[in-house]
């Protein structure tokens, strides 16, 4: 039972002053050094993976020497606990100080975040990851207001194989999305997610989710915007930086927690935040002026802001981002522009030598020049057109309602390639509808014979035609006109019977079969092939087709090949919309030309299915300085451009050539040349 006055070893303990699961922190006082206090932890449990994480804790800390960070002095046992010494912070902790105010001020919260991101920063070039950055692991020094990152008891080296894969650590308030995979899954960013989360709550008070997290297992939701936890008077960049911070994607963060505190501060050092405070009882209210949060660092140490890091912050990839600002506050040294100008006009004999050495730098500013490009694929869908078929198979249809063409679904589209398409029904188009060529007849009724099967025959001449008595209406053709006998003629005595032999004829029918129907009176009806009825239906073409754009912002730089290579090292956003465009992208200046070149070729008939984006940069600075002359008519200053992180310069300037040697050597040719010609004279004669 560990009690007040407990000796351990040269130390007494004096007062409980922390709590975990497995240890106890207490204040004890040298039994000599009476003015010598510390902080000792002690390992409550013994069992052998407690005592072999609480050793590796004490020897990942004692190994970090930083002023934000918690001193480790002393390990051993002291029968029967494992005890670690460690340096003794008075205060409090940052969990205990936000119980107490809820919130922060912004300048503290701000000072805050950048020491525990001086602290991280430092421990992960150690290859150290802490995993568990929370408030309660923050201290916050009494008096000096130093704040100190604490409690290495589940951080983890990169070549440590003492965590188990599985496994979870960490407070879920302020895990990352990489806590809920495995404790290995863990890394330096997602300490930096972490501390977004802190600072969020120390601006705020709150989470910066809706919901509060009670496990791993349970995602965050979207984050909540500062403007809605009832703060004002904040920089316009914050909500930005948070969704930077606490992005889902680490390789969308920033990649140092330093970097993040450089951005946090600027936001705070450019944001003029205008407080109106009123004394009441009609005393006249003044006017106080913020003070800056930090000191803004020097302009030509960072890149000038642009409107892709404004308005696509949380959504860049954050390695070639940071690379660009170190390598423009490595620039912001003098003596670097000076080398570069040096070994520059070494180069060419035509230069003038030492250039940098000469040069008097008035200004060096850092920027971004970006490239763009946008993929679209269009849809294209033509208007409906009509199509049926026979009733044949009596095919049950389901009744549905009609829909416009483009509300019907079709395969999704897997990449930005043409796509020849094909015929789509028109669903709740269909209908059945009795054949209007036939009347629901099934058949054609001949046009020529009205289904009487018979028409006149042609053969027949009118002088041919008669009808003789008896033959009801027959029409015969004979050699004559009269009957005629054949013999001699009937006795006509009485009983005697008159026998006359039949006249000799050829008859021609007054009718023929129609040989428009073959006799038939009419025909199968070709529409509804006899079916009687027809369903019709609505059906329209569909095809894709993909079209791209590309444009980069202007460069004094005409190498293509060079160029592509360095914008394919800066590729820094790529993001999809469907079914247009994201609204972002308008907000860019050259961006918002080209969305809008793709929005003018849409039509009723052309739509775009799926646009995107992607974005890549070459880091450009852009150097003025003078050579201490003045030349008349001459402008004093002179700039040149160092592209991409080569340091290339451009362009060349005729004004800072080595005219006088260029002289020197053009007179000496001159003479060697002129030397030749008298001696070919010479010789010639």
């Amino acid at each position: 039972m560990i009690g007040t006055d407990q000796r351990l070893g040269t130390y007494v303990l004096k007062k409980k002053i922390g709590e975990g699961a497995f240890s106890e922190v207490w204040l004890a006082q040298h039994l000599l050094l009476h003015q010598r206090r510390v902080a000792i932890k002690i390992l409550t449990d013994q069992k052998r993976e407690s005592v072999l994480r609480f050793a590796r804790e004490a020897n990942i800390s004692s190994r970090l020497y930083h002023p934000n960070i918690v001193q480790v002095f002393d390990y051993g046992q002291f029968a029967p606990y494992h005890c670690t010494i460690l340096e003794y912070i008075p205060g409090t902790s940052l969990a205990q100080e936000l119980r107490r105010e809820k919130r922060l001020p912004p300048e503290r919260a701000v000072a805050i975040f950048r020491q525990i991101a001086d602290a991280l920063d430092y421990a992960h070039t150690q290859d150290v990851t802490h995993r568990d950055v929370s408030p309660g692991n923050i201290l916050l020094e009494e008096g000096t207001k130093r704040a100190v990152l604490t409690d290495f008891g589940i951080a983890r080296e990169s070549n440590s194989s003492l965590t188990i894969t599985q496994q979870r650590m960490g407070t879920p308030d302020y895990a990352s999305p990489e806590h809920a995979q495995s404790a290995t899954a863990v890394n330096p960013l997602s300490d930096i997610y972490s501390l977004g989360v802190v600072f969020y709550q120390m601006l705020s008070g709150e989470l910066p989710w809706a919901k509060k997290r009670v496990s791993f297992d349970i995602p965050a939701g979207p984050l909540v915007p500062l403007k809605e936890r009832g703060l004002a008077n904040l920089p316009s960049d914050l909500d930005r930086i948070m969704r930077t911070l606490l992005h889902v994607d680490p390789a969308k963060r920033y990649q140092t927690a330093g970097a993040a505190a450089h951005e946090l501060e600027r936001a705070f050092t450019i944001h003029n935040v205008v407080t109106q405070v009123s004394y009441g009882n009609g005393t006249p209210r003044r006017t106080i002026q913020a003070q800056p949060v930090a000191a803004a660092p020097p302009a030509q140490a960072e890149v000038a802001p642009n409107a892709v890091e404004l308005l696509l912050g949380s959504e860049l990839t954050r390695v070639p981002m940071d690379r660009a600002r170190q390598r423009a506050a490595k620039l912001g040294q003098p003596e670097v522009i000076a080398t570069i100008l040096n070994d520059w006009s070494q180069q060419s004999w035509m230069r003038r030598r030492m250039l940098g050495r000469l040069a008097r730098i008035h200004s060096v500013r850092s920027r971004n020049v970006y490239r763009y490009e946008l993929r679209v694929l269009y849809e294209r869908r033509d208007a409906p057109y009509a199509e049926e078929h026979p009733d044949r198979d009596r095919e049950r249809f389901a009744v549905e309602v009609l829909v416009d063409r483009w509300q019907v679904p079709l395969p999704a589209a897997k990449d930005f390639k043409d796509d020849s398409g094909g015929e789509v029904k028109l669903p709740g188009s269909t209908k059945i509808r009795s054949c209007p060529d036939c009347s629901g007849r099934g058949v054609i009724i001949c046009s020529v014979c009205n289904g009487s099967r018979r028409v006149p025959n042609p053969d027949l001449d009118e002088d041919d035609l008669f009808s003789p008595p008896g033959s009801n209406g027959v029409a015969t053709v004979g050699a004559s006109r009269s009957v005629g006998v054949a013999g001699p003629r009937a006795s006509s005595a009485k009983g005697a019977t008159a026998t006359a032999p039949a006249p000799v004829v050829l008859e021609k029918p007054a009718t023929v079969p129609c040989p428009a129907c073959g006799g038939s009176g009419g025909a199968t009806c070709g529409r509804c092939d006899g079916v009687t009825r027809l369903v019709q239906y609505q059906c329209f073409r569909w095809k894709r087709e993909a079209e791209g754009w590309l444009d980069t912002e202007p460069l004094p730089l005409k190498d293509d090949a060079w160029i592509d290579q360095q914008f394919a090292e800066g590729k820094i956003y790529r993001e999809e919309a469907q079914n247009g465009f994201l609204p972002v992208w308008s907000q860019i200046p050259l961006l918002r030309d080209m969305v809008k070149d793709a929005q003018d070729q849409e039509s009723d008939a052309l739509r775009v299915l799926r646009s995107e984006v992607s974005v890549s940069f070459m880091p450009v600075t852009d150097v003025t300085f003078d050579l201490g002359e003045i030349k008349a008519g001459e402008p004093r200053n002179y700039q040149l451009t160092l592209c991409g992180h080569e340091n290339r310069v451009v362009p060349e300037n005729w004004r800072i050539y080595n005219w006088e040697r260029i002289v020197y050597l053009s007179l000496l040719f001159s003479a060697i040349l002129l030397a030749l010609i008298f001696a070919l004279v010479a010789f010639g004669r």
